[in-house]
Parts: structure tokens; sequence; C-alpha cells
């Protein structure tokens, strides 16, 4: 974990100091300078408390223990004796069963020092709000599972549908969580300062929810590495709706419409992930929000808007990536189903888009099918639909001393004033930048040789200048724009001194001889592999954020120390910690029996594989299930998918399959080993009562080795599948593709095991 200076904190300061601001004419009435997006001061559980908070949060009832329990007991001694702050110190706290919080109390830790951790992967939380006025400050939360992987359904911070007021989390970090804060039912709550990261479970992932009535205020925090940042939905019966005909999700009746603002935050990477949108509402979220001065860098989507009303204003989207042929993008806003079934009266509708900066993005606006959505000023005349006005929208103001979140109405004022701009983009010592990108909104423009700019008709409602280039840091100055007027702003760009920082080492695809290893940078670098007195390039030369390299001719049977060595476009170069690997020993080939396993399959994506049962690897009994390909040089580069499954393959038909229970769960295991170049998928194919092809989710990645590993894990069975069949796949990489052994299968439903022959012995 990463436990101080979560945020590069003022990345990107508001340097006032560093820019200067005139407009023409004499005493004009500017309206007061916006703080920067981004979050406006320091993010995470060791920010200090002021004084002035520390006597707030004074007296204090110390939990002793590290347990769930051990909280709870001070939790109910602090009710008692009618003191409102419990305190965790510095420790690991055993956060195996729930913790209810009762109203009226603060949950204070020592800052990162002070760690709630679960490994349970159940139904369930770690934190419970159980009434009004609950405070959760300075701690870390920690759940099971920092990947993809389902099975983890573990929520961090619940408050949910008591109608609790006034619920606070802030100054914590959150990570390994299916839902890291959850906040449903006609509540109000804000979080704040929050280092929210690698909640990344497919399906879920979500850093903040909100649905059900909720107000939630989301500020000055960092979100980086979760499927969604914030997802919003509305209240909805989603139980019914698939068996209504035809089916139709409808709105609870009695709850009101729910409201967010995402305002001051800063999104970070999203390069882990199964890409989603970093902040988006799902159909049926029928309410209101506001995403506004906000910085989304580094990642590869950024707002998805299916349904509700509301306001995206002064943001700003950098250095965004696309992967595989696909484009990054700022926003989408379009109409879409739940899971395939409609939703009662949702649409995307009555959304001011104004004044966002892009630098860096494939594509800044992709508008679908919706209703009078307005970009800077301007309705999409595809959108138009002839109605009332759009009604005011709720704000919400952050909470005080008084930890009250109050709200009221205001009306969408939309600045209409055109002025322009001008002016020059400087380095520190104030000589001129050539060059640079500068952006005013979602137009820029490039500094000519001597740092210069301009832009013409430029409206009331942009509130500053963006600049970027290589070897610099982005640069902002405040703008005030006066109808009719010009404005001369000069931004200053500050060296990139900063290095890049190496994560997700892994190596794969070990033989006797070679390894492959792979890493991500967080911003475009060329790298290498530094090992003992040699170094290897990475496979591609050109700079960018994902990495890998093949290291040949190594000895079997041997440790190898490693470090992973990057240089960006400024010449700054960061080291990655010292790492080790081993060679696998010299083993032979795994022959194929002549008798594939009874019940599996195999899935050979096109090309020739040998499959089938071999002695040689077994992990009990006498065989396991292997796969291989049998590829020229042209296949390799095809990265086609191969598999063997247990039952009928991808492509095949539902005859065999097993008999599936719509919307169980199930829970798996098995062993495996192998040298793969590219981690394992394990998949699961389902088919509907027609016989056609229903869902096949993937149920995560894992990276095999020499040694046989147990996987265990849960999933629930798609409400529309009839039959099914679990796979296991490889990825193919041009490099070399490897080996896979798979033995002792088992699939449970309620205890019993539902595969048949999962060891493969055909007996």
């Amino acid at each position: 974990m990463n436990k101080s200076g979560f945020v590069q904190l003022i990345v990107w300061a508001w340097l006032l100091m560093g820019s200067s601001l005139a407009v023409c004419g004499e005493g004009l009435n500017l309206p007061p300078v916006p703080a920067a997006p981004g979050p406006r001061g320091p993010v995470g559980p060791d920010v200090p408390l002021s004084e002035a908070e520390a006597k707030l949060l004074t007296p204090r009832i110390t939990v002793e223990g590290r347990t769930a329990a051990a909280v709870r007991a001070a939790c109910e001694r602090a009710v008692k004796e009618g003191v409102k702050v419990v305190f965790l110190p510095a420790g690991e706290y055993d956060f195996e069963e729930e913790l209810s919080v009762p109203g009226g109390l603060t949950l204070l830790g020592e800052g990162s020092k002070t760690v709630c951790r679960t490994t349970k992967r159940k139904n369930g939380c770690q934190i419970r709000v159980s009434g009004d006025n609950v405070r959760v400050t300075r701690m870390v939360l920690q759940g099971p599972d920092t990947t993809t992987r389902v099975g983890n359904d573990l929520f961090g911070f619940h408050v949910w549908g008591k109608k609790q007021q006034n619920v606070r989390l802030d100054h914590c970090e959150l990570l390994g969580l299916c839902q890291a804060a959850n906040f449903s039912g006609e509540i109000t709550g804000q979080v704040d300062h929050c280092y929210i990261h690698h909640n990344m479970r497919d399906g879920m992932g979500y850093g903040v929810h909100i649905g059900d009535g909720a107000y939630v205020l989301v500020t000055d925090c960092k979100l980086s590495q979760n499927r969604h940042c914030l997802v919003s939905n509305g209240a909805a019966d989603w139980g019914t709706g698939y068996r209504s005909n035809p089916p139709l999700f409808r709105h609870t009746p009695g709850i009101r419409p729910c409201h967010w603002e995402f305002i001051h935050n800063l999104v970070d990477g999203d390069d882990e992930t199964k890409r989603h949108w970093s902040v988006d509402t799902h159909a049926g979220m029928d309410g209101t929000f506001v995403v506004e001065a906000n910085i989304f860098q580094n990642i590869a989507t950024g707002i998805g808007i299916i349904d509700g009303s509301g306001i995206i204003r002064g943001n700003i989207f950098s250095d965004f990536w696309g992967q595989g042929g696909r484009k990054s993008m700022g926003m989408r806003v379009f109409y879409d189903t739940h899971n395939g079934v409609a939703v009662e009266n949702s649409m995307p509708h009555d959304i001011e888009i104004t004044e966002n900066t892009f630098l860096g993005v494939d594509q800044k606006y992709d508008v679908g099918k919706a209703e009078n959505i307005t970009i800077d000023g301007k309705v999409l005349p595809e959108t138009r639909k002839e109605g009332p006005p759009a009604p005011p929208i709720l704000r919400l103001s952050e909470m005080s001393e008084d930890g009250i979140l109050k709200y009221s109405p205001q009306p969408r004022a939309t600045a209409s004033g055109i002025g322009s701009v001008s002016g020059t983009i400087l380095d520190q010592a104030g000589k001129p930048v050539a060059g640079a990108t500068v952006a005013v909104g979602d137009r820029s423009a490039t500094a000519d040789a001597d740092g210069r700019f301009a832009f013409a008709e430029v409206g009331e409602a942009a509130r500053f200048v963006a600049a970027t280039k290589t070897g610099f840091e982005m640069g902002m100055a405040g703008l005030a724009v006066r109808p009719g007027q010009r404005s001369t702003v000069n931004v200053r760009l500050a060296p990139d001194r900063k290095p890049p920082v190496v994560s997700g080492v892994s190596v794969m695809g070990l033989t006797e001889e070679s390894a492959f290893v792979t890493w991500r940078t967080d911003k475009r670098a060329t790298a290498e592999v530094v090992f003992g007195d040699r170094t290897q390039p990475a496979s591609k030369p050109e700079l960018a954020r994902t990495h890998g390299a093949e290291l040949v001719s190594l000895t079997p049977d041997t440790a190898y120390r490693f470090r992973i060595r990057a240089k960006d476009a400024a010449g700054n170069v960061g080291t990655s910690d010292e790492l080790t690997l081993r060679t696998s020993t010299v083993r032979a080939e795994a022959p194929a029996d002549p008798k594939p396993p009874e019940g599996w399959t195999c899935y050979g994506g096109g090309i020739k594989v040998l499959w089938g049962r071999t002695t040689q690897e077994a992990h009990s009994g006498k065989y396991s299930a292997f796969l291989t390909p049998l590829t020229s040089k042209s296949e390799r580069s095809a990265g086609v998918n191969k598999a063997v499954f247990v039952g009928p393959p991808y492509s095949g038909n539902s005859m065999t399959a097993y008999p599936a229970q719509g919307g169980a769960t199930y829970a798996y295991c098995f062993w495996a080993k192998g040298d793969l170049l590219a981690p394992m998928t394990v998949w699961l194919v389902t088919w509907k009562a027609d016989g056609s092809k229903g869902e096949s989710p993937s149920l995560g990645a894992l990276t095999l080795g020499a040694e046989w590993k147990e996987v265990k894990g849960e999933f629930k069975m798609p409400r529309d599948a009839k039959k099914f069949s679990f796979g296991f796949r490889a990825n193919g990489m041009p490099e070399r593709w490897g080996m896979l052994f798979v033995d002792d299968v088992e699939v449970k439903l309620d205890g019993t095991n539902v595969i048949k022959n999962g060891g493969a012995e055909n007996e």
C-alpha cells in the first residue's frame, strides 16, 4: 500500500503566483477564480488532524483488543458513557465479522497504521452504519482480494436502508472490496479526502455506489484501479422485472430520486481493471448528478451516462490511453438497458456539458439516444425534445463542524456571454515554451515559437487554461471571461522531474532456459530488465505504459535477481525493487494418452493442439488433463485462444452439458500448473433453454507456475442458464505458448459436486 503522498497532492497546484491574469478595461468587477480541478488538499489516512479537529474528537474511548468484537465493545461502552469518539490505535484488526456502528459515534484510527483487514469473501460488510451522524476517519479498510476475480462479495463501508442522515467517511484508504463504500436508501452522506483503489472485482468493483434515493457528496478523493470509481442506481424492483411479460424493471413507488455530486477528485489509472466507465449511471438512476472540477488521467474511459439528468462541467481529461484498436473516450451519453432488460422511463436527459478540457484523448464525446443534451451552450439537434424546461438541480454543501450535509435546489444558470483569451506559455524562468499544447474547454491550440496562443469566442463558463508539453508537468491558470472583453493569461510550466513508477511486475512462462517478464509504468516510458550483468530491453522500444521482455539463454533451476528500469520522455529514470525468478528444472514433454479423458473437450481456436491426459504430471490419482498447441510461427502471431473444458466446448452444443440452476451460487475448486506465457482464465460457458448460447463470463485469471496450485472460488449462475460447462483458457501470445495441466476439478451446488471425471481418470 502506498501509505503517504497518495495524491500527487496538488500535482498541478493552482499557481496564481506562477501565472498572471489581466482583463482589458478598468474597474471591472470580476467573478472570483474557482479552485483548480482535482483535490484541494492532502488525501489519505495519514493527513494529521488539525488542532480544532483534534479538540472536537476528544474525549475518546480506546479500543482494547484487535478484533471487530473489541471495537464493538468499545462502541457499546462509548454509548453507555456518553462519549462520542472511539479510538482504534495502530495495529492489524481482524474484521472477519461485521461491525455495526451506533448513531452519534466517530471511529478514529491512527492513520495507515490502523488496518481493518478481512479475508472472507462472502456477502457482508466490514462496517455497517446503524444510525445518524456516524463518522469513520483515519484508517484503512482492506478486503480479501485486489484482483478482478469474482467471488469477492464483501462491502467495506455500508450505509443502507434505514434513512441514516449525515454519515461521513473521510481520510481513509479502502481497497480489495466488492464495493468500497455503499450508500443505498434515502440517506445523506459524504466521502472526502479518501484514497479508494484496487476494488476491481469483475461485475462489481465499485469505489462508491449510490442508489435508492441517497444524497451523497464525493469530494477531494483520489480513486485508482477501480472497475467503476462511482456508480449509481435508482430504486427499482430488481427481483420481479425478469418475470414480467415483456421483462421490465419498474421504479419502487414512494422513494425519492437520488442525487450525487462528484467534485474535485483525481481519477488516475485503470489499466489493471476490466475497463469500464470511471464514473457512470446505470439504467434506472432516475435522479440528478453533478460531475465538476475533477481530473481524469491515465485511464481509458471517463464518464458514461445511461440515465438521469445533471451537469458535467470544468473537468480535465488528460493522457488517456486506448488499446487493442479501441479508442480512449472522455464521456459517453447513451440510452441502455439493465442487463438486457428495460427500466421504465429510463433515459439520459437534460444534461449540460460545458467547458471540459481534453488533452490527449482520442474521442471527446459520444452521444447516442438521449434527450436535450447541451454541449457548451448548444443543444445537440438529434437530442432535442420539446417539453418543460429542466427543473432546478440540487446542490450539496460540504459538511462543516456541525456534521450536517446541507442541500438546496439551485437554478441551472449557464453563462452565455462570449469573450476572447490570449496569453503566453512560460517556463519557471519566465522564458517562452514553444510548441506547448494549450486548451480552453474542449478546444486546443499549439503555442507558437514565442509561446503565444489565442482563442476567440470563449464562453463565460470557462474557468481555466491548461497546457502540456513533453518534459513538463501540466500547468493551469485561473480564468475569468467577460463578455466582449479580452482576457490575457500566462501559464507557467514546471519541469517534469517525477520518475516513472514501475508496478505490476509479473514473471510468466518460466521454462528451463527462459522467462517472460511483464510490468507497467504510470507514465509513458521506455524500459528494460536488468539481471546480473545483462540488460534486456522491452519488446516494444517506443514510449509505452505496458511492457514485456523475454529473457533467454538462462540456466535451468537457477535463481536470477532482476530489476526493471524505466525512462520517461523527460529523461527521468525509475527503478523497481529487486525481485527474483527461478527457472524450471529440465523435464520431458508430457505425452498424450491415446484415450482423452471422458467428458472433457477441447477448443483449439482454429489451430492444431495436443491435448488429452498424462500420467507424468498428475496431482492425484494416475492422470491429469493437459493442453499445448502445435503451432507454426505464423500461427503464434495470431494470438488466438485455446481451452480445455469439463463439458462441451464454447463452440459446441448443450446436449452433453451439465444442468444449471439459474441464479444459484456455485463453489468451484481445481488444481493447476504450467508454464503458460499468459495467465490462464477460468471460463464459465452457459446455454439457454432453447439451446442458444447464453452468458460466458470469465471467473478470473491465474498465473501458473511449476508447482501444483489449488484454486477455489464462487460464481452466481446467470438467471437464464439451463446448461453449463467449465473451462480453462490459455490466451495465446506470439513469443511462446507453453503447457497447461488441470486436475481434480469440482463444481459444487449446495455441497454436491456436479462435475463427473474431474480427475481425468476415465474410471
